[in-house]
């Protein structure tokens, strides 16, 4: 799992930003923060970033930004699903 060096590090170097959280699940919900990092890489793979702050436009943008690793020939093993990033504090554990 990489640290929270490693992810800051990574997106402070191409985009100059930082995700702002020490929690790498967490930073990733920084979904504005992943498309302009994709966009550094290949400029122009994500046409536009949905920037409402309404969660079904969250969801839209990671789903772009995962088609786009998908572009770059990532594997899907090597991805996360959208799913992963919803709240786990209120799910009730199955045993």
């Amino acid at each position: 799992m990489p640290t929270p060096d490693t992810h800051n590090n990574m997106s402070n170097g191409v985009t100059k930003k930082t995700f702002g959280s020490d929690n790498f699940r967490s930073a990733l919900e920084n979904r504005v923060l992943l498309c302009d990092l994709i966009n550094r890489i290949k400029p122009g793979i994500i046409k536009r970033v949905n920037r409402l702050s309404k969660p079904v436009a969250g969801l839209d943008d990671v789903i772009v930004f995962l088609k786009a690793c998908g572009k770059l020939r990532l594997k899907e093993a090597q991805l996360f699903h959208p799913g992963d990033l919803q709240d786990t504090s209120t799910r009730v554990a199955v045993k």
